[in-house]
């Protein structure tokens, strides 16, 4: 299961990907490259909700909600 877990992580996404075209149509690099957006559209959604909560704190503390 690790060697393709990479594959699976695609699959399992909410990317889009489907099982044939990740395990029979794409290439290593695609795979790997695919992840590597997965893993910079994670950070961004994760940079962007802490930014959405320190501003949520800050109205907050200056009494606006």
């Amino acid at each position: 299961m690790r060697e393709n877990w990479a594959l699976w992580r695609l699959v399992l996404s909410d990317a889009g990907f489907d099982y044939e075209t990740v395990f029979y149509h794409m290439t290593r690099e695609e795979i790997q490259e695919a992840n590597v957006a997965l893993d910079l559209q994670a950070e961004a959604m994760r940079e962007q909700t802490a930014r959405r909560l320190a501003e949520q704190r800050m109205n907050h503390q200056m009494g606006r909600r």
